[in-house]
């Protein structure tokens, strides 16, 4: 698979940074590109096998409406059910980063201002 995927008006890369996978999240991730950003993800990631650790990386992130926190929701409930650790990265001043903090909670999924940070992170276990 191309580790990039257009679609619509977001495009999702991944890299691999030693044992992390991160994948990266650009552009509007609204109604139009949340099925199309949904499937790009789980492929990128339907490979993983525990303990294996994934970076969301949504500091270039634009737009996040309320289908695109549903595409979030369900990939980490379904890392969860995989036991797949996951890390999420956003920019602190961003309204995304807010929508993301309120809509993982529950999830105790840690949001942080960089990936340099979620990856320092998933590494000190915090």
């Amino acid at each position: 698979m191309d580790p990039t995927v257009r679609a619509a008006s977001v495009t999702v890369s991944a890299a691999e940074h030693s044992d992390v996978l991160v994948v990266r999240l650009s552009g509007d991730l609204d109604a139009e590109s949340a099925v199309a950003a949904q499937a790009a993800l789980v492929e990128m990631t339907d490979g993983l096998i525990p303990p294996a650790r994934v970076v969301l990386d949504l500091t270039a992130v634009d737009l996040l409406s309320a289908a695109g926190v549903r595409v979030l929701q369900g990939l980490v409930g379904t890392f969860a059910e995989r036991n797949v650790g996951v890390r999420l990265a956003a920019d602190p001043d961003s309204l995304v980063h807010s929508m993301v903090r309120l809509a993982l909670q529950d999830h105790g999924i840690g949001v942080h201002t960089s990936v340099s940070d979620a990856l320092r992170a998933r590494c000190s276990g915090r």
